[in-house]
């Protein structure tokens, strides 16, 4: 019996023209891999739509996924904060202004925790702790490892798009509020347990998505 695909989204009464997916815990499975019928209906799907991943991971950690795709299309990295072309040419950044980077800096030493802390930028991934174990763990879920630099980041030298701090579940809650009170002027997330992840206020994956529609002349109705 062929399987029928229902779109069910009240606004949307024909077919999407452009769809977006995020990736860990939606279209992996709990091997952090694709499936082969994922991977087979991904495939069938870029030849009619536009196929736009959006994650939370870096880019270096999208571009299997990417390959993925029979007709290739711009996708949403950092949670927003990195819009790349169909090329991995970058198409947008929203980077932490200087200014609270080095704050961060300076203030994360009153933080006493066995933790990594992680910087991201367009084209890189860094730790301070690459033998910490939620690190290790953090690198085998996105296949490749991080570049060691130790603490201060140079900050001048690549705008920083995301922080992660990985640290046992114990920790990260006083790490957390620590954060949320002294960083107002930051979004801070509880992605899982043992991260929390800092954007520049004003990243969505929300805004990312209403950019690339924009950018194929689409109305959001028209996107799944």
């Amino acid at each position: 019996m062929a399987k029928e695909i229902i779109f069910d989204q009240p606004e949307l009464k024909d077919p999407p023209k452009i769809i977006f997916s995020d990736i860990d815990g939606t279209l992996l499975n709990s091997y952090h891999s694709l499936s082969d019928r994922t991977r087979l209906a991904l495939k069938e799907a870029s030849l009619k739509f536009p196929i736009i991943f959006s994650s939370g991971r870096n880019p270096q950690a999208l571009i299997s996924m990417h390959q993925v795709l029979l007709k290739k299309a711009p996708l949403i990295s950092l949670n927003g904060a990195l819009i790349l072309d169909e090329n991995f040419k970058p198409l947008f950044q929203q980077p932490i202004q200087a200014q609270y980077i080095a704050k961060f800096l300076n203030d994360f030493l009153n933080i006493e925790c066995d933790c990594a802390i992680n910087f991201y930028t367009a084209s890189n991934w860094y730790t301070n702790n690459p033998n910490y174990f939620g690190q290790i763990h953090e690198e085998k879920i996105v296949g490749f490892p991080a570049k060691v630099m130790p603490l201060p980041f140079p900050i001048e030298e690549e705008p920083i798009l995301k922080i992660m701090i990985i640290a046992g579940s114990l920790d990260i809650p006083k790490i957390y509020e620590y954060l949320k009170e002294n960083y107002p002027f930051l979004k801070i997330v509880r992605s899982r347990n043992d991260l929390i992840e800092l954007y520049d206020i004003n990243t969505s994956k929300g805004t990312a998505l209403e950019k690339i529609v924009n950018f194929y002349g689409f109305n959001t109705s028209e996107a799944l």
